[in-house]
Parts: structure tokens; C-alpha cells; sequence
């Protein structure tokens, strides 16, 4: 089941409601799993087809979806309760644990950045994006951190680059339609849909190989109390997408993206492609990608946003997976 935009309130709220409604849980019964996504776009598509396809799933298994504004957000109510487990940036996660947060990384799920920058008719090379608006997740975010490293090696300083920062892919395309911003960060099938339409291909994130994006992230004491639920949970994400690579899928997979992303089928059909005939971002049996982790720890210590302390064991516990 998807909701959006869940706070501690409305947690609480729902709880309540449910008890007036249902009575309590019977004996042996389990609350489902509180997870995660920012998006209904193609980053979280096993999110999003295990959550569709929830009918086949036995009651212990069965979850609830939570639609959060932001990845910030995600982590931010993960610490503090609201959310069981989130599918949100590998970096927010590590940041979180170096600022004293109880959380832990406990399967892979995007693996290699499947982001776009798509930029105005008139921008076409780094230069042409001085003295111009770019919209880019959050100022902090590696994607910008990226960026500003790239527009650098070709010769533009980023404080020539007007950039502004909203944390969802729909928001950042719209900006861009709009005309508000010249250069927008964006993922699939945003970054199809803004090519036909006339805008161009900036700068492509999947140049950068394999990088550590999105994780699985709980509260580590939450996860010891429930870790044969978490075992459970990860294991349907894992079962869905090998759902999802198996060619034999693409057309109910397919038709689950179009509605909830609410995007033309053909653009989705193309992110299909895309994904899984030659990207294939999704981390499969939801294993964590140490390689692209300790690229990603790397960054952020030299970066001053971790404390150089760390080893990659102190983020991650692997013992969840299936």
C-alpha cells in the first residue's frame, strides 16, 4: 500500500485509526514493514513492482510504501522513528551515522547513478552555462559535488553557475520545462521525455561507473528486534528484481511504472531498455556494492563530510541479506 508524505504525526494518527477501524493485531500477527522511496520514477522501480504486486506476497511479508518528499526527509524520519526502513542515498546514510544517527546499511539497491543532466536548446558545453540557473537534489548532495568537479575540469568555476537545489526528479524537471532553470539534474524517463521535447543531453552521471547511490537503510536497533521481518522484506526486494531483468516481465513491468509515474508508455518502454538491457543499476540478491562504497567513503572523507575514522564496516551488516 502507498502513502505519501508521512510524518511521527500521522504515523500515530494512522496507528490509531487502524485500531478503531480493525481492533488490534491478532496473536501472531506482525505490523508491516514501513518503507521508504522519494519518487514514483524509475530509480525505485523494484520498490515500486514489489509494492503492486503485493497480492502475491504471504501476509508476513506484506509492507507498507511510504512516498517522503526527499531523501533528506527519509533519513530524517528514519532516525527519528517514523519509517522502518528507507531506500534512500548511500551518502545521506553514512552522513547520518558520522553525526551519531543509530543507522546501518543493509542492502544495495541503485548501484551506478542513472542521472541526466538535461539543459536548455541554447547550453550545449559547461561554458555555455555561466551566469545561468541550475537545478540540481541539495547542496550537499554528490551529484552537485560531481558537477562542480566536472564544470571545473572544463575550465567554468561553479560559483559561475547559479545553482538551486529541490530534492524530487519531477520538481527539477518541471523547472526545466518551465523555463526557470537552464540545466536540470534528472533520472528516467525525465531525461527521454525532456529529449523529445527539445532540450539536450548535458552531462550523463553513469560516466562515473560503479559508485555506490542507493541503499537500504535502517535503524540498527530496529533491525536486531526485527530481523526476521527485515530478512523477509529484503528478500521479496531481492525476488523482485530478479522479477524485473527477466525479460519475459518487460511488458507487466512496464505497465506498473506507466501508472504510478504517471509517464507516456513509450518513455517508460525506453527506461526499460535502458535499465535493464544496458545500465542494469539494480544491485541484484540486494548486495551491497563494497567496491563502489568505499569510492563513495573515499569521497566523502576527503570532502571533509566524514570523519576519516571510518571503515567500511561501521556502515555496513550484511547479515540481513537473503
Amino acid at each position: 500500500m502507498m502513502k505519501t508524505g508521512i510524518t511521527t504525526k500521522w504515523v500515530h494518527l494512522i496507528s490509531a485509526a487502524s485500531l478503531l477501524a480493525f481492533g488490534p493485531l491478532a496473536f501472531g500477527q506482525t505490523k508491516p514493514i514501513v518503507a521508504s522511496i522519494n519518487a514514483n520514477i524509475g530509480l525505485y522501480w523494484p520498490q515500486l513492482a514489489a509494492n503492486e504486486r503485493q497480492g502475491s506476497l504471504p501476509a508476513d511479508s506484506k509492507f507498507d510504501m511510504v512516498l517522503v518528499g526527499n531523501a533528506a526527509q527519509q533519513l530524517q524520519q528514519l532516525v527519528g522513528g517514523s519509517l522502518d526502513i528507507a531506500y534512500t542515498n548511500c551518502d545521506l546514510a553514512m552522513k547520518a551515522k558520522d553525526k551519531g544517527g543509530d543507522v546501518v546499511i543493509v542492502g544495495g539497491a541503485v548501484n551506478i547513478y542513472p542521472y541526466t543532466i538535461m539543459s536548455a536548446p541554447d547550453v550545449h558545453q559547461p561554458k555555455d552555462l555561466v551566469g545561468k540557473k541550475a537545478i540540481l537534489p541539495f547542496k550537499t548532495s554528490l551529484l552537485t559535488l560531481f558537477l562542480n568537479q566536472w564544470l571545473q575540469e572544463n575550465g567554468v568555476d561553479p560559483s559561475q553557475v547559479d545553482e538551486v537545489f529541490d530534492g524530487a526528479t519531477p520538481n527539477r524537471y518541471a523547472a526545466l520545462k518551465n523555463g526557470i532553470v537552464a540545466a536540470a539534474v534528472v533520472s528516467q524517463p525525465f531525461d527521454f521525455r525532456a529529449k523529445e521535447e527539445g532540450f539536450n543531453k548535458f552531462f550523463s552521471y553513469s560516466k562515473i561507473g560503479e559508485f555506490g547511490f542507493t541503499c537500504a537503510v535502517v535503524n540498527s536497533g530496529w533491525a536486531h528486534e526485527n530481523a526476521d521481518k527485515l530478512r523477509r522484506h529484503l528478500k521479496v526486494m531481492a525476488d523482485i528484481t530478479d522479477w524485473l531483468y527477466d525479460p519475459k516481465n518487460k511488458d507487466e513491468a512496464v505497465a506498473i511504472l506507466t501508472k504510478v509515474s504517471k509517464q507516456p508508455e513509450p518513455l517508460v518502454v525506453e527506461t526499460y531498455d535502458y535499465y535493464f538491457n544496458e545500465l542494469k543499476p539494480f544491485s541484484k540478491g540486494m548486495k551491497v556494492t563494497k567496491v563502489g562504497l568505499e569510492k563513495l567513503m573515499g569521497v566523502l572523507k576527503d570532502n571533509g563530510d566524514i570523519d576519516k575514522k571510518w571503515q567500511m564496516a561501521d556502515f555496513i551488516d550484511e547479515s540481513y541479506l537473503p
